[in-house]
Formats: C-alpha cells, sequence, structure tokens
C-alpha cells in the first residue's frame, strides 16, 4: 500500500487542527474558571461572616449537590466559595483533625470516603480538596 504525501500530511493538518481547537477551549475555561473561582470566594467570604467553619462546609456540600459532571466551572465555584467561606467565617476546634496530613498519600481515599454516596460526586470531592488545603498548606 503505496501513501502519497499529500494524504500524510493532511491527516496531519487534520489532527493538529483539532489539538489547537483544544487548547483553544481549554485555555478559554481556565481563564473563565479562575474569574469564577475568585468571583464566588468574595460570595464565601461574605457569607462566612455569619457563619462558622461547619456552617461553610455544610453550605458547600449543599451547593455541591447541585453541580452535574459536564459543569466543570461550577466546580470552581463552589470551591472558591468554601475556600472564601472558610476564611472569612469562625473557627471550629477540631475542624482540620480528621484531615490527612500535608504530605499524605491517604487524601484521595480520604475524599473518596467523605463523599461515599454524594448526588454531585466530582465537586463534593473538590469541597474536600479545599478544606485539605485550607487545614495543611
Amino acid at each position: 500500500m503505496k501513501l502519497g504525501i499529500n494524504k500524510i500530511f493532511g491527516h496531519s493538518k487534520t489532527v493538529l487542527g483539532f489539538f489547537v481547537l483544544f487548547v483553544l477551549i481549554l485555555n478559554l475555561n481556565c481563564s473563565k474558571g479562575a474569574k469564577v473561582y475568585e468571583r464566588s470566594k468574595q460570595a464565601g467570604i461574605e457569607f462566612g461572616k455569619s457563619t462558622d467553619q461547619n456552617g461553610c462546609l455544610k453550605e458547600a456540600l449543599a451547593r455541591s449537590e447541585e453541580v452535574s459532571f459536564y459543569q466543570m466551572y461550577k466546580h470552581g465555584e463552589v470551591r472558591g466559595f468554601f475556600r472564601g467561606c472558610l476564611e472569612g467565617s469562625q473557627p471550629v476546634e477540631g475542624f482540620c483533625d480528621d484531615v490527612p496530613g500535608k504530605l499524605d498519600l491517604k487524601e484521595s481515599d480520604w475524599e473518596r470516603e467523605k463523599c461515599r454516596g454524594a448526588k454531585g460526586l466530582l465537586a463534593c470531592r473538590g469541597v474536600f480538596s479545599e478544606q485539605h488545603k485550607f487545614c495543611r498548606f
């Protein structure tokens, strides 16, 4: 079977075109996600002024239930809200006690266990990932 030079490079151009398009879309989503995170963080700080860290966790988990797998920007919205809320809220003794250590490889297992049966699984795991960062970094 003999392939002509145009077929080889024509196919490569198509693949390259799809790759460039994918990178552009990913870049737009990431920049939008950063803005959404920061805007949501400000809303979380305001909400946090009227609650404690447990109240923030409860609200963030409730919000995570509304996020579907495909709503990637909403994952960032919930995470940003939770982080801001934690920063603006009243501390709770013991809030970080069961959070894995800074370099503990069991963080993923901890998140999975905390979110077992959750409706918005990825957003729920994002909430606990934020708690881990808040408590250990």
